[in-house]
């Protein structure tokens, strides 16, 4: 599942991930609670994998997909991920 990492991350857009970092420190700051997100068709956990450091505040995270050899891929390569 580490193969696809690279290149999704080559893929993203570094300017939407600085207006999405943006808006979460001021959603955040705004609710004084950390930001939840639901990761729908998260796979082996790329996108939290990817994101999660990028993002200025306190996170949950919650994994959704129906392969559930991903998910637990996502657990391995992510201590994070319970």
């Amino acid at each position: 599942m580490r193969f696809c990492a690279a290149p999704s991350a080559a893929a993203r857009s570094r300017a939407l991930e600085d207006r999405l970092a943006t808006w979460v420190a001021s959603r955040t700051l705004a609710t004084d609670r950390p930001l939840a997100v639901v990761d729908l068709g998260a796979g082996s956990g790329n996108n939290r994998r990817h994101l999660a450091p990028r993002l200025p505040a306190a996170q949950t995270w919650t994994l959704v997909d129906a392969d559930g050899a991903l998910l637990a891929a996502a657990a391995r390569n992510d201590p994070a991920v319970a």
